[in-house]
Parts: structure tokens; sequence; C-alpha cells
């Protein structure tokens, strides 16, 4: 059964991870895998902190069951965020000029998958690794 439950509505914002995470040079889940089953979109605020490293990537991943291994890339959307590029293999990927930023980002879940996962990457670690930290994230029907 579905968290929502009426059109154009949407959840309060719930917490997704508060503990800070380093990115690794491979994809990996940044918090725990998302319960999405009735919603058409899923909002991600959070914190990015680049120190040396470069071409930080987050992409979200539609998941058919919990704890699953069938995922595929979902469509992104960038709501709030400076020298952001959405890629197409399915990613938004972070410029170089912004030591630290605050972020909104929203997957198109259109309520097709019940699950969703979020992956974070790096294509160049640097020396101090990049984080993200403090992210919450929402559900939302359209009307």
């Amino acid at each position: 059964m579905s968290i929502l439950s009426d059109r154009g509505k949407h959840q309060a914002p719930r917490t997704h991870k508060t503990a800070a995470q380093t990115v690794t040079a491979s994809w990996v889940d940044w918090g725990d895998e998302i319960d999405v089953d009735g919603a058409d979109d899923l909002g991600l605020m959070g914190i990015l902190t680049k120190n040396n490293s470069t071409n930080i990537r987050v992409r979200v991943l539609a998941k058919t069951s919990s704890a699953g291994t069938l995922e595929a890339p979902l469509p992104l959307n960038v709501l709030s965020a400076t020298k952001v590029t959405v890629v197409t293999a399915g990613y938004i990927e972070f410029g170089t000029t912004d030591a630290a930023q605050h972020f909104i980002i929203s997957a198109e879940v259109m309520k097709l998958y019940p699950y969703a996962q979020v992956q974070i990457q790096a294509g160049t670690v640097g020396v101090t690794g990049a984080t993200f930290s403090a992210s919450e994230y929402s559900l939302g029907i359209r009307g």
C-alpha cells in the first residue's frame, strides 16, 4: 500500500542520511534505500563539500524489490544547485568551481517502482575526498 494517498500532495521531508559520507571512485550507496511506492517524484536535498575531488556524481536507481539487485537509473532534474551538468548516462555531475554547496534534485519515479537507491561517486578522488552530508528526502504525487 502506498504511503501517499492524495494527488497533488507531498510527504513531509524525512531524514535520508545524517552522518557525512566520503565519496569514492566507485558508485556506492548513499543512505538506505527509500520506499517510493505510489510516488511520482522523489526530491533529495543535501550538502556536498567537494574538498580536492572533482566530477562528483549522484544518481538515483529504481529498484523492483527491497535489497534487490535489479536496478536502473531514473531520470533526474536539478532544482537548485550551481555548476551542475545533467549527464545522459543517468547521473548528475557537480562542476569543479564550487567548494561546497547545498543542492536539491528530483528523480522521476512515476509510480513505476517501489524502491529507490541514491548512489554517489567521484570521477577523481582528491587528497581530501568529497563528502555528502545532512540529506533529507520527500515524495510527491502530481496533481
